[in-house]
């Protein structure tokens, strides 16, 4: 996927009070400011995977004929698949493929960056660019960190940044995707130091929109996406 510029906004899925991962929702998300369209994924009892948050989500359309749907939309917007079970990477690319969105997706949420390792592995196997979330790459507490002592914080990024840079190293994932409420300057810098993108997901309220556009972000997931755009053109131009 080409690499596209920092400061991104993606429409979390249901954005625009619309019903989440909902073909509602993919006409709104393509018409609207965001540069990216977050769709769930998850894997129903019988095997097949649909767009929504959980299994057991009722009346969730399957991921072929929804990906179908947006894949007949005028929209060349990236696309983020927040995978919510382990063991959906492989399939789900088989099915972005098969409609023609892999060159413009993503995946988040529960991944196993394994897969992605050695380098040439993701490649063979077509495999989308990552975001990674905390829970996949062994960071824990971060809230708590939070409240730690400087030297404390300093202490724990630094005994966690030697995974996360083998983990970029062997397979080129470079991008952390973080709860917002575990994310200060302190956090985005000292990722930034060591050459890591940051997204942050969910953020709803003005006021901590623009503190993370002011701090600088790779994305920013959020349900008011035209909130998100107007302060984004106030702090940076665009």
């Amino acid at each position: 996927m080409h690499e596209p510029q920092a400061n991104l906004i993606t429409a979390h899925a249901g954005a625009g009070d619309t019903p989440p991962n909902s073909r509602e929702f993919l006409r709104y998300a393509t018409q609207s400011y965001a540069d990216i369209i977050e769709i769930d994924v998850s894997r129903r009892e019988d095997g097949h995977l649909i767009a929504a948050h959980s299994s057991t989500t009722e009346r969730a359309e399957e991921l072929t004929s929804f990906c179908q749907f947006l894949a007949s939309l005028p929209s060349r917007q990236y696309l983020n698949f927040d995978l919510k079970a382990p063991g959906l990477e492989k399939k789900t690319v088989e099915i972005l493929w098969s409609t023609g969105l892999a060159q413009r997706s993503m995946y988040s949420g529960t991944v196993d960056y394994k897969l992605w390792q050695p380098l040439p592995l993701s490649v063979a196997l077509r495999l989308p660019e990552v975001m990674l979330n905390a829970e996949n790459c062994g960071l824990v507490a971060l809230i708590a960190e939070r409240e730690k002592s400087p030297q404390q914080r300093l202490i724990f990024w630094q005994k966690n940044m030697a995974k996360l840079q083998e983990i970029k190293l062997r397979t080129g994932i470079d991008k952390l995707n973080l709860a917002f409420p575990t994310v200060d300057n302190f956090v985005r810098n000292y990722l930034a130091e060591h050459g890591l993108g940051l997204s942050v997901w969910t953020v709803d309220e003005s006021q901590a929109i623009s503190e993370f556009w002011q701090m600088g972000v790779f994305n920013l997931t959020t349900n008011k996406v035209t909130e998100a755009a107007r302060l984004r053109r106030e702090i940076h131009g665009f």
